[in-house]
């Protein structure tokens, strides 16, 4: 009697599992195709939302279940959906950004053979290249804030396709499945199930950044986990060709230097270093833009106005400004040095505690620290900024309740950063409720408050990093 009972449930229980997997399947491609429905993401925001949100519905039931889907067709199901949400979004033009078109404005421009880095813009010097795609670009009072390896991708993709933004959609796809791959490769270097991978694989704001925003940050990312990858592989000069690469893409993926430089040592180091150079040298024509002038041209030109004056769906930033509000004139300004010092602080931390040989949990744990504490702190912090540490989250080992609160809370502001988009419902008047950053960042900040304090009760770091200092200080004097 036991035993029928047992079995009975079992295959119950097993009836439960592949009604909810079919419904999970059905909200996430249900939400996707709603949303390829409207005409303007951004200006139907609201819809867009409802969306989003339930294909978040069924991205969080399908994890929830991920375990017990121990068939292979169950995985093969998953990865097919992932591919088709992906192309069902390539019917519609990019509308939550339009990054799309400063891509297809810095491919014609290489192709033509003027550098992207000398003119801004709406510069008279380019008025023969205008078309009526360049009206949609904004920011037209800088050149480009992109690096040479990005420029790259940009012109040979222009050259192929004549600038439609769909193969700019195509391309950031490819990139975007090879990420996909690259983790499930280094989940095996780590004996972990592959499966693991769907928690990027099916994230919405993954495939909808991605397969309709067409962001870079897909590129950016995949030479980041090669950089991983070959580390993991004791390739030293290839682990940091990778991440030179990642820098190449857009700048942020130096923030991860000091994660590799004790394995690297002096030669590999070296290599990181040439290969980055090596990449803007064709571009020094332009200048490096770093001096007082606003007219944002130069390699450095765009960047400068964006990290001086960026600020949008800022969290910690935000509130930290407002604190500095009574002690200081330049309260922006300040607190974008106080959130810099932390950074570095961090980072020396993290080169202190990384190990000088192979140990890539430890690499992961560090990477993943670094580039939350950044979007932490960020004065700016659109939806595509989360794609490179959602790709590192299938990577951590669920092994504490710390690191469950650390990837839970990440998971939920996936999510809940869609709710910044509401800002640009009217492009003329756009305007942030301090209800969408309590939304967004209440629960985030709980939950990574928590993993913080639980990480210090877990070990005794900061005493081993500052002894570590102290006996560095004291060698240097004697």
């Amino acid at each position: 009697m036991d035993t029928s009972k047992t079995e009975s449930q079992i295959t119950a229980l097993a009836f439960i599992t592949k009604v909810i997997f079919a419904v999970s399947n059905g909200c996430i491609l249900g939400g996707v195709l709603y949303i390829t429905t409207l005409t303007h993401y951004t200006r139907q925001a609201y819809n867009y939302l409802s969306g989003i949100t339930v294909a978040f519905i069924g991205y969080f039931i399908i994890l929830t279940i991920l375990k017990r889907l121990n068939q292979p067709y169950h995985l093969w199901i998953l990865v097919g959906l992932a591919i088709l949400c992906r192309v069902v979004l390539w019917v519609d033009s990019p509308t939550l950004s339009t990054d799309v078109w400063r891509y297809i404005w810095d491919g014609r421009l290489i192709n033509t053979g003027i550098n992207p880095y000398m003119y801004r813009v709406d510069a008279p010097e380019l008025d023969h290249l205008r078309t009526p795609l360049s009206a949609k670009i904004e920011h037209t009072h800088m050149a480009t804030p992109y690096p040479p390896a990005a420029q790259i991708i940009f012109s040979s993709i222009v050259a192929i396709s004549s600038e439609n933004p769909l193969a700019m959609q195509i391309a950031f796809t490819a990139f975007d499945l090879g990420n996909g791959l690259l983790i499930a490769l280094l989940l095996k270097q780590l004996k972990r199930p592959a499966r693991q991978s769907l928690l990027y694989l099916l994230n919405p704001l993954i495939i909808v950044e991605f397969a309709h925003g067409a962001h870079i940050d897909a590129a950016m990312t995949f030479f980041v986990l090669l950089a991983l990858l070959t580390y993991a592989q004791q390739q030293k000069s290839l682990s940091s060709i990778g991440l030179a690469g990642a820098v190449l893409i857009k700048y942020i993926p130096l923030l991860l230097v000091p994660v590799f430089l004790r394995y690297w040592k002096w030669r590999a180091t070296l290599v990181f270093g040439l290969v980055v150079l090596l990449g803007f040298l064709p571009f020094l024509n332009a200048g490096l833009g770093v001096g007082a002038q606003d007219d944002g041209s130069g390699i450095l030109g765009a960047v400068r106005i964006y990290t001086n004056s960026w600020k949008t769906n800022d969290g910690v930033f935000y509130w930290l400004t407002e604190q500095l509000k009574p002690y200081t004139n330049n309260p922006t300004r300040t607190a974008r040095n106080i959130t810099t010092l932390i950074l570095l602080m961090l980072g020396g931390y993290v080169w202190l505690r990384s190990s000088a040989m192979l140990n890539l949990a430890r690499a992961i744990e560090h990477s993943t620290m670094l580039i939350s504490t950044y979007l932490l702190l960020s004065a700016a912090v659109f939806p595509w900024y989360l794609t490179w540490l959602i790709a590192l989250l299938p990577l951590i080992k669920i092994n504490n309740f710390r690191n469950m609160l650390f990837i839970a809370g990440w998971l939920y502001f996936s999510w809940a950063i869609q709710i910044s988009y509401l800002i640009y419902i009217d492009p003329l008047n756009p305007r942030e409720e301090m209800w969408m950053r309590y939304i967004e960042y209440g629960p985030l900040l709980a939950t990574q408050i928590g993993a913080l304090l639980f990480w210090i009760c877990e070990q005794q770091s900061i005493i081993i990093v500052l002894r570590d200092i102290g006996s560095r200080i004291f060698v240097y004097r004697s």
